[in-house]
């Protein structure tokens, strides 16, 4: 039987001086993270939702791809304004079930407390986060501090770690692949021979790892988070505005601001791989355009080849091609026309077949001389920098 994932149900009632709620943990459920599933039974559900003013539109967003961040502030009864707020991701599934996570909090703009529903397996990205969390309790009068954590956990330390992963074993199948060090040591080789299936698998699992998270939804996120964050201290009362709080909102946004421009930069660098290899697929169709002319002009060149000496001795001899008077006749001296145009015709092709396989060869030595050049180049180059390390 497969082993169950272990899913763990946080709920909070935040105040400005501690949490002092309970955890409730141990559920399990295969699909939980599945569109429109819930992991408590309707009416307990609702029951929940409905008691800690957590905002109905979670079991409808249930069903988005990739991160999102979803708020509102709305007016409930009793005059009570809240700031409620959805936090999640959803879509990330591995063979033995999902990483996914979901946060649900509520902000009451007069009792000044943050009520919250989380749920997380035990490999997602939140739980350090969560944990972390309790070192923050003098902090905890901001309602977009949970969300920043994660976010920041998510986007500052993750993603850094795995460029820098990545980098390191791209650096190993280099020297893995390399003519010049030795391989042995390295599970891509055996007896000395490199399992090209292997690093072909490597490679594409490193770009998976790299791409994993699209700057454009994240950047969308941050969107979101900044609007939240505007949202809540335009809505505050002037006098819950302490100097802790505003230092810690303007903290807040300039965290924000950081994980902006990060995401810039890397769509702007992602924008730029995409263009490059446009480039370089209009390069390979001008390749292709331009190697069909070639061929074209070589065929008309050989027909001209072909034809032109006949044509040429034909107009010396001052040859009709027809001639429509009735006493027309071939001349009985025709041959001395094929004598003359064979010889040539045959001589002009031989010239120009000769032509050609010179000219090829030609670029042939080019090539391989100028690739000789710059492998020497290269072996040079690291031989300094192997002899200065």
């Amino acid at each position: 039987m497969p082993l169950a994932i272990v899913v763990g149900f946080l709920l909070l009632k935040v105040q400005h001086l501690g949490i002092p709620n309970p955890i409730q943990k141990d559920a399990k459920d295969l699909e939980t993270f599945t569109p429109l599933k819930i992991p408590l039974p309707p009416a307990h559900y609702q029951q929940m939702l409905k008691c800690l003013r957590l905002p109905l539109h979670a079991v409808e967003l249930t069903t988005f791809l990739g991160p999102l961040f979803w708020y509102r502030y709305v007016l409930l009864e009793d005059d009570d304004p809240h700031l409620q707020m959805v936090f999640g991701k959803h879509d990330s599934r591995k063979k033995t079930g999902t990483r996914g996570w979901e946060l649900i909090l509520s902000y009451s703009f007069k009792r000044r407390e943050t009520t919250g529903f989380v749920k997380w397996t035990p490999t997602a990205d939140i739980v350090e986060c969560l944990s972390n969390l309790r070192d923050c309790v003098l902090d905890i009068c901001h309602p977009l501090l949970i969300p920043s954590i994660i976010m920041s956990d998510l986007v500052a330390t993750s993603d850094e770690v795995k460029q820098r992963e990545a980098r390191t074993s791209i650096r190993q199948l280099e020297k893995a692949i390399s003519v010049n060090d030795d391989t042995t040591g390295f599970y891509y080789s055996k007896d000395g021979t490199i399992d090209l299936r292997t690093v072909a698998s490597d490679l594409t699992e490193h770009h998976r790892r790299i791409l994993h998270r699209p700057p454009k939804l994240y950047s969308q996120v941050i969107d979101a988070l900044e609007a939240a964050t505007d949202c809540f201290w335009a809505h505050i009362d002037p006098t819950d505005k302490t100097k802790a709080l505003d230092r810690l909102h303007a903290t807040l946004k300039d965290r924000f601001h950081c994980h902006r421009v990060s995401f810039i930069t890397a769509e702007i660098a992602q924008k730029d791989a995409k263009l490059n290899l446009k480039i370089a697929g209009d390069q390979r169709k001008i390749a292709h355009a331009s190697k069909s002319d070639s061929q074209a002009m070589k065929a008309l060149s050989l027909l001209g080849a072909a034809f032109l000496p006949g044509t040429f001795i034909a107009s010396i001899f001052s040859m009709s091609f027809f001639d429509f008077q009735t006493q027309a006749h071939v001349s009985s001296k025709i041959w001395i026309y094929f004598a003359f145009m064979v010889p040539l015709t045959t001589a002009v092709l031989l010239g120009w077949l000769f032509w050609d396989h010179k000219r090829r060869r030609l670029q042939h030595l080019t090539r391989s001389s100028s690739n000789n050049s710059g492998s020497d180049t290269e072996k040079a180059i690291m031989f300094e920098i192997s002899k200065r390390a």
